[in-house]
Parts: structure tokens; sequence; C-alpha cells
């Protein structure tokens, strides 16, 4: 995020480019002074100013603070506080505000219920998992014309999204425009779809009035859609969530049985900052357990689980294990995401029970593009014959 002075000049800067692809008067993203008035006088953009001088304030250089006394170092000290006091000072301020321009919101789904079909074909299933780092990607207004990219995504069975960005106005009844390429992308190609909302900020999420979560697409319609949200937050302030859906499954394009197999398909964000330990994410994934657990048949378990460590990654073995959960990809990376904290360890996976693997998972390139922080994992499974066909569970109703 760039950062600019605050000061008593008015410096020209340069017209800056939104993540949502639209071009935005100077000032309308970043901190400089005064706030633009689209942005002064609503809740948004006071956090988004009030924060931003925050950070500001953090990252200016002290020669600049000497020449030019700011006047939010002067009003937290005015007996001229050393400068590493006054960034405590503001680091406590910014984690306050940010807390209070976070909204956390019910347990709740936004979705677009438009799905085209009933069950999902047993024989081939395509399923890509990604995080698509709230639409802020350098390049991410470029999934408009990357047609290699629609693609895979237009040919997936089951999209499953991590990051991603709604709007109730996005949901079926009301109809409202878009936020994102994505969501266009999906009413184009037929996708009905869920988002469990995670929480909402003007900075830390996707904007105001939107919503930041888990996402689920398909074109069939799930028997049911569970919401799992962390009890947990990350420093405090925001939670992550999941989101687990129960999908019929026919053998043959003309059959389909409403008492005939079911696959429980995961799509999960887990934790990555914890105050001590790993028992948050323990906390988490107990949750995602409970739902494995009263479910016999094939499931499915894709996301960004945030092993960034060997500590974490164990944890995470641990939990498939005591599934039978399989994974499809290898310890090594092989070009899936890994932190920037090092270690060596991929962030993104995808892990399954009941079903075999019909084309080897591969990793998108849509880091290196600049189009989100993560590449997306790609992997077709079909249903064998085993003991998984005869699975048979009463399942909740579909969540509103």
């Amino acid at each position: 995020m760039p950062i600019h002075r605050i000061d008593n000049e008015r410096r020209a800067s340069p017209t800056l480019k939104s993540t949502r692809g639209a071009t935005l008067p100077k000032g309308a993203n970043h901190g400089k002074y005064p706030a633009p008035k689209a942005l002064r006088y609503s809740a948004g953009g006071i956090c988004n100013f009030v924060l931003r001088a925050l950070l500001h304030t953090l990252a200016t250089p002290t020669r600049f603070r000497k020449r030019r006394p700011i006047m939010i170092v002067a009003a937290v000290s005015p007996r001229r506080r050393t400068i590493s006091s006054a960034r405590r000072i503001c680091a406590a301020l910014l984690l306050a505000g940010l807390a209070g321009c976070t909204t956390v919101p019910t347990t709740r789904l936004v979705q677009d219920t438009g799905y085209p079909d009933g069950a999902l074909d047993a024989r081939s299933i395509t399923l890509v998992s990604w995080n698509v780092q709230k639409g802020n990607g350098d390049n991410w207004a470029s999934l408009d014309s990357d047609a290699a990219l629609r693609a895979r995504l237009s040919g997936a069975d089951l999209l499953l999204f991590q990051e991603a960005c709604a709007a109730d106005s996005n949901a079926t009844n009301n109809g409202g425009p878009s936020v994102d390429p994505l969501i266009d992308l999906l009413r184009e190609r037929g996708y009905g779809w869920s988002l469990a909302v995670g929480f909402e900020s003007p900075l830390l999420g996707c904007g105001p009035d939107t919503a930041t979560g888990v996402l689920t697409a398909s074109r069939v319609q799930p028997l049911a859609v569970m919401p799992l949200r962390s009890r947990h937050r990350e420093f405090g302030i925001t939670p992550k969530t999941a989101q687990a859906s129960t999908f019929a499954l026919r053998e043959s394009p003309r059959s389909i049985d409403d008492a005939g197999p079911r696959l429980l398909v995961i799509n999960a964000h887990l934790l990555n900052f914890e105050w001590l330990g790993t028992g948050d994410v323990g906390d988490q994934l107990a949750a995602i357990s409970a739902r494995i657990a009263a479910h016999a048949g094939p499931v499915i378990l894709a996301g960004d689980l945030n092993t960034r460590n060997q500590k974490r990654q164990a944890q995470v073995d641990r939990f498939a294990a005591r599934h039978d959960l399989q994974p499809v990809f290898g310890e090594a990376p092989a070009g899936r995401t890994q932190s920037i904290f090092g270690g060596g360890h991929a962030l993104d996976h995808v892990y399954y029970r009941g079903l075999q693997v019909v084309e080897p998972g591969t990793v998108g390139q849509e880091a290196e593009r600049g189009m989100a922080d993560h590449n997306s994992l790609t992997v077709r499974f079909a249903l064998p014959d085993d003991k998984y066909l005869s699975a048979r569970l009463p399942m909740p109703p579909l969540a509103r």
C-alpha cells in the first residue's frame, strides 16, 4: 500500500487505479489530505481516512517529522515523546480503529440461487480452488479479458473461492449490479453461488456494505449449505470462515435420485495469525470435523488452510488422517503459494475421500500475473464403485 506524506503542503499525486478497475480521483484511495468529498462524510470514508493517516504516521521517516512536525504526532505526544513511543501509541490506535471499522454480522449467507441443474455427474467432477485476495490484485480487472482463465473457471463443476466479495444487492432477489468481475463471470456462465460472510470492513475487507468470505459456486443446487465462522479472530478483529455444502450425485446423465450418493464439499479459509499456539485453528478445525463426522459419503476439503509452518501443517495432517482424507498434492509446494514468512510450506490444499483423482492436480499462475496473491488449484475427481455409493444420510434444509 503506497504511503504518502501528511504535512501542510498539498502535493500533486497521480491518479490511482482501483482494484475494481475504475479510475478514482486523486486522494480517493490513499491517505493524503484532504479526504475527498465522496469519502469524507461516510462511515467507511472516515475509517479509511483516519486509519491511513495512522499508517502514515507509523511509516513516515524520522527526518520528515523533524523538518515538518505532523499534527497527528503532536496530538499524541505534546511533550516531545520519542518516535518509538509515538509509534506504539499509533499502533494501538490503529488496532482500535481497525476493530471499530470492522463489522462482523450474524452468521449468514449471501446467495444467488440461480442453479440450472439438480445433481453433479459422478463420473467427472472438476474443482477449482482459489484465494482471490478480495479482488485486490494489480491485474484483477484482466479477469474480464483473460480467455484461458475464464475458460478454466467456466469448465469447473465446483468453484471454491476464498476472500471473495459480494454484497446483498448481488443476491438473486435484489438483482443489483456486481462489485466484482468474478460475480459477473458467474452470472454469465450460469452458476449459482453462496458466500459465507466473514466480516465487512471498508479497509480490511471488500469495501463499505460489501461482505468478504468464502464463496462456493456450481451449476447444481446444493441440498444443504452451512456457514462455519471461526469463534476466534485474528488480532481480535477479523474471523475466518468455511462453508459446508452437500450435493447430490448422479451416475448417468439422465438419472437423478434424491436418495442417491451425496458429496460433502468444504470450502475453508483457516485462521492465519493467533496470539499463542495453534489452539484457535484447532477450534476452527473442530467445527469442520463435526460436519465431516456426520457425513458417511465422499468428501472434498479445499481452500487456503494457511499452513505456513511445520506445526500448522502437522495439525492439518492429523485432522486429515482422522477423517481418512488424502491430499491431492504432495508435501512440496510445486508452484503452490507459500507464506511470505518462509518455511517452504504451501498454503493451499485439496483433500478428498471416497473419490478417485481422474486428472492430476494442476497449479495456476495467477499470482505471477498479478491477479491475486495466490495461485489456483484445479483437479478432476470421479466417484468409484465402493462403500461410499451406498451412503444415505438425512440432510438439514438449505440454510438461508
